[in-house]
């Protein structure tokens, strides 16, 4: 397919489904990009792909002029539509984000939410971006993490399109290597944020539902492919879907304490883990204690994370005695202990003795703050 008719092909979906629900879940990404940008009353600004209007209604509020442009009449029209219905005075225009129909140096923002990372040459995209900015001004973009719980779902759906599936991915724009080149020479720095937005739902099949109304690419599969085949794609975004929301109800939490890094408990586990057979391990669990893994690793499943750092008391009526405690009552120290030769054994647990003395600056009586983070996320519902 050459590549105008590609381009003709995907503004006929991307006119389909109502995306209503879809734009909503998009929100605060386009309101975090603007802040980003930092776009000021009487800024000129350009919403590329611009579905049907986040961002552009994010910067029309700070008092920008505003342009929306779109490949798909339909989105053209629904943000039309929208930016009028909400008072804002958006100038729509329907255009290709590879060939973009406005002068050079025009606007001092231009900004694309989940949206420009969808054409097909990426190169293509970056310097019409940067040739409509003024030198000095403001690119800004949002596209999904490879490996994301979004591109897991699109996934899906594009396994089942006509051809098989595509070459090229959106979430390649999520690679911040591939943006550092796709970027090089057009942009003097490039500052990257990990963020996410919250996906809930009732349960799976009332999300794949939302998604086949609202979201146009799976709105047009409905209607395009026979029904066996659709029935079939639909199942297994079911499935994906069940991932995403299995176990904890929506509106509930899942709390965890863990020891943060460097604190007294990880100091004592450490000389443990410099004995294990074949060497200390690769991971370990005290990553558990640093906010920016868990939030991390939550991406896409929180709706919030409430970090508190707190502490327990481990205390002992001398360095000896509290290592004797460890050696019966924690279970891999126990277990170190049966299973090591006698001498290396001895020397692990004289190193515990000396850190435990280190804490009471001597052989008599110690207390001391273990430090540990606790954090509770819960689930939209």
């Amino acid at each position: 397919m050459n590549p105008e008719e590609a381009a003709k092909q995907t503004a006929k979906i991307w006119s389909t489904g109502d995306y209503a629900d879809l734009s909503e879940r998009l929100r605060p990404a386009a309101q975090a990009l603007a802040d980003a940008c930092a776009v000021g009353a009487g800024q000129e600004v350009l919403d590329v792909a611009a579905g049907d209007g986040n961002f552009a209604v994010a910067c029309a509020a700070e008092g920008c002029a505003v342009v929306a442009s779109d490949l798909a009449p339909g989105m053209v029209e629904r943000g039309r539509v929208r930016t009028e219905a909400e008072g804002y005075d958006v100038e729509w225009v329907e255009a290709n984000a590879q060939e973009l129909p406005f002068d050079d140096d025009r606007f001092e923002c231009v900004g694309s939410v989940f949206g420009a990372m969808i054409a097909p040459e990426p190169e293509l995209v970056a310097r019409e971006l940067f040739r409509v900015v003024r030198p000095g001004n403001t690119v800004g973009m949002t596209a999904w993490s490879p490996g994301g719980r979004a591109p897991e779902m699109f996934d899906v759906g594009r396994r089942y399109a006509p051809g098989g599936p595509p070459e090229h991915t959106p979430d390649r724009w999520g690679d911040e290597d591939n943006v550092r080149r796709w970027f090089d020479g057009l942009a003097n720095s490039i500052e990257f944020e990990r963020r996410s937005v919250v996906w809930a739902g009732d349960s799976p099949e009332q999300f794949v539902a939302m998604m086949e109304q609202s979201a146009p690419p799976q709105a047009a599969a409905k209607a395009s492919m026979p029904p066996e085949t659709y029935a079939q794609m639909r199942a297994e975004m079911v499935e994906v879907a069940r991932e995403l929301f299995r176990v904890v109800r929506p509106g509930n939490t899942v709390g965890m304490t863990a020891w943060k890094p460097g604190s007294r408990a990880v100091e004592m586990f450490d000389i443990a883990r410099r004995y294990a057979p074949g060497g200390p391990p690769e991971h370990t669990p005290d990553r558990w204690g640093d906010e920016d893994n868990v939030r991390g690793w939550f991406d896409g499943l929180a709706n919030s994370i409430e970090f508190e750092h707190r502490s327990v008391v481990w205390t002992g009526d001398s360095p000896e005695q509290f290592v004797a405690v460890m050696e019966q009552s924690a279970p891999p120290q126990a277990a170190a202990k049966a299973a090591m030769p006698a001498d290396t054994y001895a020397q692990m647990r004289a190193e515990m003795v000396e850190l435990a003395r280190g804490w009471a600056g001597g052989d008599g009586p110690f207390e001391v703050d273990a430090e540990y983070l606790q954090f509770v996320a819960r689930r939209r519902g």
